[in-house]
């Protein structure tokens, strides 16, 4: 649990971060802004830039007064940032965002659904190759008329927070031509696996259990399948 937490905080996550077993879920509290830098973070492949809302000053005829400075860090590892951005494309083929290409957002992006107990919060994530943004849809309060109508609309990441991400990020999209995300050169190994022993596949276990996975070259799989 004291990775976890040091791996948020390194991310860009300011708050304090309680170490119990309900970390593993993400069951924590923390204002959109920091889980946008957060994010931010990983979809800059590990390179942590400050987050702010206010690029420059200027005094009524326009003169600069003060700029924004960017400070930025390389806060994570590059490969396993690179293998976590490229297991997050998932979210969008056959998780929980699939419905976008239905719904019309066809540009290569990548992200995650959030939902909390009882439908409270509904948190959807996600980054283009250029544009990040984040969706919250939910209750500020916690009272018994609260309650009551989120239990009956029942809103999850996919369900609320989602359908609001692809609204926006499909009008900011109008035009500019698609571009895939694609990864330092290097960092990532693409080897055809066996969903059933974990190893590399051979001729000897084809077929429909056999998928193509990336890897870092420190957890590439070292046995082939049987």
């Amino acid at each position: 649990l004291g990775k976890v937490a040091e791996t948020l905080k390194s991310a860009g996550v300011e708050i304090d971060i309680p170490e119990l077993p309900s970390l593993a879920l993400g069951a924590i509290e923390v204002p959109p802004i920091q889980v946008a830098r957060a994010y931010a973070t990983i979809a800059n492949f590990g390179l942590k830039r400050d987050v702010t809302s206010i690029l420059a000053i200027t005094d009524n005829e326009g003169k600069p007064i003060a700029q924004f400075v960017q400070q930025e860090e390389q806060a994570l590892p590059i490969p396993e940032t690179a293998n976590l951005v490229d297991m997050m494309r998932s979210v969008f083929t056959e998780g929980t965002a699939k419905g976008a290409r239905a719904l019309g957002f066809s540009y290569p992006a990548v992200g995650k659904t959030g939902t909390t107990n009882d439908y409270r919060d509904s948190w959807f994530c996600g980054f283009t190759s250029q544009i990040l943004g984040l969706a919250w849809v939910g209750y500020d309060r916690d009272d018994s008329t609260a309650a009551k109508q989120r239990n009956l609309q029942k809103l999850t990441g996919a369900t609320g927070a989602l359908p609001v991400w692809l609204n926006v990020m499909g009008r900011i999209h109008k035009g500019i031509p698609e571009r895939d995300i694609l990864p330092p050169e290097g960092t990532l190994e693409r080897v055809e696996v066996d969903l059933i022993s974990g190893g590399r596949a051979t001729e000897a276990c084809q077929g429909k259990n056999v998928i193509s996975e990336s890897f870092t070259t420190r957890n590439t799989p070292q046995t082939e399948c049987k």
